[in-house]
């Protein structure tokens, strides 16, 4: 069942996932990694937010909106990569501490 529709799903669901990761205390060991999956869901959230441009006020400007979205967007997807390479890389060096 779609909540919202597409970008601002992704968003919320990369925002929740840091949530439970808290809650779960996973995250004090990989600070860096879900900060940037937190920026990530931000940007994503950011991007949904602006994805219709009646409702954010953005109806007078024509296509300026679809240029914010889209660049929002891929911002979010380049940083959801970075953090989870970042994430691969701590998990894999922290095996071979043990």
């Amino acid at each position: 069942m779609v909540l919202f529709g597409g970008i601002l799903d992704v968003g919320i669901a990369l925002l929740v996932v840091t949530a439970l990761a808290e809650y779960a205390r996973y995250r004090e060991r990989r600070q860096q990694a879900f900060r940037l999956l937190a920026a990530a869901g931000f940007l994503f959230v950011v991007a949904g937010l602006f994805e219709n441009p009646s409702t954010a006020g953005f109806s007078y400007f024509g296509g300026a909106h679809t240029i914010l979205v889209s660049i929002m967007q891929s911002l979010g997807e380049v940083v959801a990569v970075v953090s989870a390479i970042v994430l691969a890389y701590d998990v894999a060096t922290e095996k071979r501490k043990r």
